[in-house]
């Protein structure tokens, strides 16, 4: 068997029956040993851990103890009310775990020589009139390999008195052990003497290797206590576990893959798992549940309902899977959309929530990105659209989308700590390089805008040639397509001011008369939305000037009226005493409140 950690002292306290059975583990010992222990006059199990805690003490620090406890009933109540007395009675924070019988004679098995289950491996716990028996069975052509282990069959075989007991177990055996090769066996509660188990005897003991000995589950949660499942060449399945691994179908870099989320193998209380998801697609989460039994995986899907129409890549939402209790109580999923900070009617206990499953995909449902960055608290403030990021792929976001918007002095020092706080500090550490060697400013963008994994090789390199192609702009069409990103995210404000810097530099013949019309237009559209009516018509007028354009001249006229408290349509100012100017307040109050109901 392999030897605990140096300096630990791990515990196995199988508590199926009234008293527990107690085996321990210093660093010096190849295999746990029995602590000898008598609970008499302890009543509850508060007094039962406190006693072994202080046999334990003998053996190492309090501070050392690791302790695995085998619970006969793996129920949500069960487990917190023995968690709690363990702690109550004086156990170390988080030192101690529980599993099932199964579980742990599993570990026990599996810490044996690899020719004790090379094919499986039968347990028989011998009571007065029946036997139960357990089978484990190991799949080493999976990686990690799989251990199993069956729910335990109830054997009637009578007692000694009946005379037939040994004739009854042999049948048992003979029908249990002739379908698949056995190549080890356990046995509790017996020696399996000749004189009563003749014919019995020869039967389990064919071409097998016996063992007879007592306390398995306790050594076996002994070997287990404070072992992390990640550190083990193998994997225990059982029905107290989960069969299958939980993914969600995402995308990294323009490549799909099934991220898995919910590994299988922990126990159905240890089943919780959360993550944050940016869609790529429909409002659909694509999940798939892959059994480590074999066999293809079952996909299935989310649809989000109530969830607000965004562009691609502009919806985060908080994923949370929630464990089950043996009613399901607490099962299901909870989704959160980052975007508005609500959660979405999906959970599995509401009928607003909608599944659509098939074994093989056949057309592609949701897709996503996991983020592997987390948000921050404090926002990095882009100064020129006037937006707060929150997170990496907030970043990529607005620079794919904004590029315009940003220059050299963008990939400053402010935004490499801010990357670290997001936990990107490799990112944060290739941009402060870059920038001190001198790093062209493509190679800057497309550094942050490709480590989120929100977009495609064929995107970034698009996004490439858009900054290429920015070189050879003059500096007015470079000034206009800034101006244009900034009114499209509706900073009209910033917009203008861009507008009105174009139209002070000296006009640029090459550009044409069409150009200074369109300037002028977009400036007309900026004051509109901030209720400049006037200066909105003498905007409109000007960019018709440089070229006469139809819907130009009706906007200009549209603009007229509402500065003259004319509405629209209406051919002629209204004849009621309002002030125009409180008007165009009222209209702008409304406009408003239009704009936060949509």
């Amino acid at each position: 068997m392999k030897s605990s950690g140096s300096g630990r002292l791990r515990a196995g306290i199988d508590y199926r029956e009234e008293y527990p059975v107690v085996c321990y583990q210093t660093g010096q010992m190849q295999e746990p040993q029995t602590l000898p222990l008598d609970f008499g006059g302890q009543a509850g199990h508060t007094a039962c851990f406190r006693r072994i805690l202080s046999a334990l003490k003998r053996y190492g620090k309090k501070e050392a103890i690791c302790a695995a406890v085998v619970l006969p009933d793996m129920s949500e109540d069960v487990i917190r009310q023995y968690m709690t007395e363990a702690y109550e009675a004086g156990f170390p924070e988080n030192s101690v775990q529980v599993m099932g019988e199964l579980e742990s004679f599993v570990h026990f098995v599996m810490h044996q020589t690899n020719d004790i289950w090379q094919q499986q491996v039968w347990l028989l716990e011998f009571g007065a009139q029946e036997v139960q028996a357990t089978a484990v069975q190991v799949n080493k052509r999976t990686t990690p390999m799989v251990a199993q282990a069956r729910e335990p069959e109830c054997w009637k075989v009578g007692s000694l008195s009946d005379g037939d007991r040994d004739e009854r177990l042999s049948e048992c055996v003979k029908d249990r052990f002739g379908k698949t090769p056995v190549s080890a066996v356990f046995l509790t509660g017996t020696d399996l003497n000749a004189e009563d188990y003749k014919k019995s005897r020869e039967e389990i003991c064919f071409r097998r290797r016996v063992f007879v000995g007592e306390q398995l589950q306790a050594r076996g949660a002994c070997l287990m206590a404070g072992d992390e499942s990640g550190s083990r060449p193998y994997l225990f399945l059982s029905e107290q576990t989960l069969l299958y691994n939980v993914g969600i179908r995402s995308s990294r870099g323009g490549k799909e893959e099934i991220s898995t989320i919910v590994q299988a193998g922990c126990s159905w209380y240890e089943a919780e798992a959360e993550c944050e998801l940016i869609l790529l697609s429909e409002p659909i989460l694509e999940f798939s549940f892959q059994s480590m039994l074999g066999g293809d995986a079952i996909r299935a899907g989310m649809l989000l309902n109530d969830l607000p129409g965004r562009p691609k890549g502009a919806t985060r939402l908080w994923w949370r899977c929630i464990s089950p209790d043996r009613r399901g109580a607490r099962s299901g999923s909870r989704i959160w959309d980052s975007g508005s900070c609500t959660r979405l009617p999906i959970c599995t206990g509401g009928r607003r929530f909608c599944w659509r499953s098939r074994r093989r995909r056949r057309t592609a449902m949701g897709l996503a990105v996991i983020c592997k960055y987390k948000r921050t608290k404090t926002p990095f403030y882009v100064e020129q659209a006037g937006l707060n990021l929150y997170s990496l792929e907030e970043l990529s976001y607005f620079l794919y989308h904004n590029i315009c918007l940003v220059d050299r002095n963008f990939f400053d020092e402010r935004l490499c700590r801010w990357l670290e706080e997001t936990g990107a500090k490799d990112l944060a550490g290739r941009i402060r390089n870059g920038s001190s060697s001198g790093t062209n400013f493509q190679n800057l963008v497309l550094m942050a805008a490709g480590a989120s994994g929100l977009y495609t090789v064929d995107e970034l390199t698009g996004l490439g040639e858009r900054l290429k192609g920015l070189v050879n702009l003059q500096e007015q069409e470079r000034l206009k397509l800034r101006a244009d990103e900034l009114l499209d995210s509706r900073n009209e404000w910033a917009a203008m001011e861009e507008y009105r810097r174009i139209l002070r530099m000296h006009q640029n013949s090459r550009l044409g008369m069409g150009f200074y019309g369109a300037v002028w237009n977009n400036l007309g559209v900026c004051c509109a939305r901030q209720f400049l009516f006037e200066e909105a018509a003498e905007c409109f007028e000007t960019s018709c000037r440089y070229q006469p354009d139809e819907e130009a001249r009706q906007q200009a006229e549209l603009a007229r009226q509402l500065a003259e408290g004319i509405l629209p349509g209406a051919g002629k100012k209204r004849p009621d005493s309002e002030d125009p100017q409180k008007k165009l307040l009222r209209w702008e109050r409304e406009y408003r409140n239009g704009l936060l109901k949509g």
